[in-house]
């Protein structure tokens, strides 16, 4: 028996009943659109990485915070993270239990909940009271958001579509950035209250479309809503053709792997640690938190005024303008990752992101060490111009994969769970990074970037050892990076082509050149 998993490449043998172009065909037009409804679920995570950075640039902020210090300026970071401590299980019970847009609603009224009350507050007290339930509900929404993207992607768009997902961050950031930019000049306290509460708009949003937006087809056939999946797939991924061949595969192989791995492994939280294969994807799901936020690339997002400040760049305007740059350069950076990952694989992606933030490390060393001692004010600028190249190295990888790799490596069973430990646990290395950074920047200046430097060689080795390369495999398929012939997949002898041929064309495929017109007939339901 072949251990050879399915490749999007080997799916394209079977019949589909889209077009090639999805600007062009109506079922993948519309099945984006959902998509990227999912997607503002990530928005409100980078404006929120983005906000407090520019707020406590503004004097209004810091005059009703009581002028923090920098331990206060710690706990108005790290009170979010704190918040999402919390939100992990309830999120992945309510996702398993009743399903992932049940979950997005409850995760996206718990973050309106802590907008509303840290931009109505006064003071210090309830600011950080808002951002704990934000944070407790952005856990939940990052936990399922790219789980049900993925989930409901067409196989062959899954990749870059996984990937955009963590680049919205920077949708988010820069909407932040410039907003807070345009309120910079007001004295009062709605210089920091606009772009607080702006904050709530993606998820009323979500919230408004909720209702119309679909279940993912593998809940339902974890459910056993079988016809209710196979005319969700077919009015997604074929314009409502339910004898479509890739239709049928999809069908057949996730109901079949469910089954498999169902009776193959623990149920509950146990399914994690349950077989060694299991034990694997949950250390790496885990790792990736760990090395994309103890990179040193969080103090350049969070602390970048401090950083700024510390060579010499400390006015308002030039601080908010350079954070508004810094998110439009990283957007760009991102997208161009995401590409290079489909292109050169997950992999390689990981390893030159790592390896090029080694060299962007030591020369913020050497750079910022030099403005320190008075050798030369000049160096200060080329800090600014490292800023930008540290994020650049960072974003063409730790960006676009960081939730696509993790919905990548974990089969259904452990999706929700596994992707809400994770998040959980990128939540406290937030909160540490909250409330350490902001002290040792202060305490120690330019040498705390030894730390990162030390760290940043221990992620590259443990990417060249551990990572496996997913890049091209079909969702289900890529259990056998882990398990070999052991993978359900592999036991059920599942192939695509076994499906080829199983069904003819439509005669209003035959006549039509774009499949999205085909006519509805007794094998195709209304799309």
């Amino acid at each position: 028996m072949s251990t050879q998993p399915t490749t999007v490449q080997d799916l394209k043998k079977l019949a589909n009943n889209t077009g090639a172009q999805w600007w062009r065909d109506r079922s993948l037009r519309k099945l984006n659109c959902f998509i990227a409804v999912i997607w503002l679920a990530q928005v409100v995570s980078g404006f929120d990485g983005s906000l407090l950075g520019s707020l406590i640039a503004m004097a209004s902020f810091k005059r009703d915070m009581g002028h923090p210090n920098s331990a206060r300026v710690g706990v108005l970071q790290g009170m979010s993270h704190a918040g999402s401590l919390f939100g992990g299980w309830p999120g992945s019970f309510i996702a398993d239990r009743w399903g992932r847009k049940w979950a997005m609603a409850f995760g996206c009224c718990i973050e309106i909940v802590g907008v509303i009350i840290s931009t109505a507050g006064t003071n210090f007290n309830c600011f950080i009271a808002g951002r704990f339930f934000l944070g407790l509900g952005l856990n939940v929404t990052l936990s399922i958001g790219p789980s049900w993207a993925s989930e409901l992607a067409h196989p062959r768009q899954r990749g870059v579509i996984s990937s955009c997902y963590n680049v919205l961050w920077y949708v988010g950031a820069i909407l932040a950035a410039w907003i807070s930019f345009g309120t910079a000049h007001l004295t009062n306290t709605w210089a920091w209250r606009i772009p607080s509460i702006i904050q709530a708009a993606p998820p009323f949003i979500i919230l408004c479309f909720i209702f119309w937006l679909p279940e993912s087809p593998r809940f339902l056939l974890h459910k056993d809503r079988t016809n209710e999946a196979r005319i969700m797939l077919a009015r997604l991924h074929a314009n409502g053709n339910i004898q479509d061949e890739l239709v049928e595969f999809e069908v057949t192989e996730i109901s079949m792997t469910l089954r498999m791995e169902a009776e193959a492994n623990a149920k509950g939280w146990n399914v994690l640690w349950s077989t060694r294969a299991n034990l694997k994807r949950t250390l790496i799901a885990c790792s990736l938190p760990l090395i994309t936020n103890w990179c040193g690339q969080s103090v350049i997002s969070y602390y970048y005024s401090v950083v700024l400040t510390q060579v010499g760049i400390t006015t308002t305007t030039q601080q908010t303008g350079i954070n508004g740059g810094l998110q439009i350069f990283n957007f760009l950076c991102s997208i161009s990752g995401i590409f290079m990952a489909e292109r050169f694989g997950r992999r390689t992606m990981w390893l030159l992101s790592f390896g090029l933030m080694i060299i962007c490390n030591v020369l913020m060393i050497i750079l910022s060490s030099v403005y320190a001692e008075g050798i030369s004010s000049d160096a200060g600028y080329g800090v600014v111009v490292v800023l930008f190249l540290y994020d650049a190295s960072f974003n063409i990888a730790c960006n676009p994969l960081l939730y696509c790799y993790m919905v990548e490596i974990l089969p259904y069973y452990m999706r929700t769970k596994a992707s809400a430990v994770a998040v959980t646990f990128s939540a406290l290395l937030l909160t540490f990074n909250a409330f350490v950074n902001s002290i040792a920047l202060n305490a120690i200046g330019w040498k705390y970037y030894f730390v990162y430097l030390g760290l940043l060689f221990c992620w590259f080795a443990l990417i060249y050892f551990f990572f496996p390369e997913t890049k091209g495999l079909v969702l289900e398929d890529i259990a056998v990076q882990f398990e070999g012939d052991r993978a359900a997949t592999v036991k059920a002898g599942i192939n695509p082509d076994i499906f080829i041929g199983t069904h003819a064309p439509l005669e209003e495929e035959k006549e039509q050149k774009d499949p999205s017109k085909a006519i509805t007939t007794a094998t195709t339901i209304a799309v």
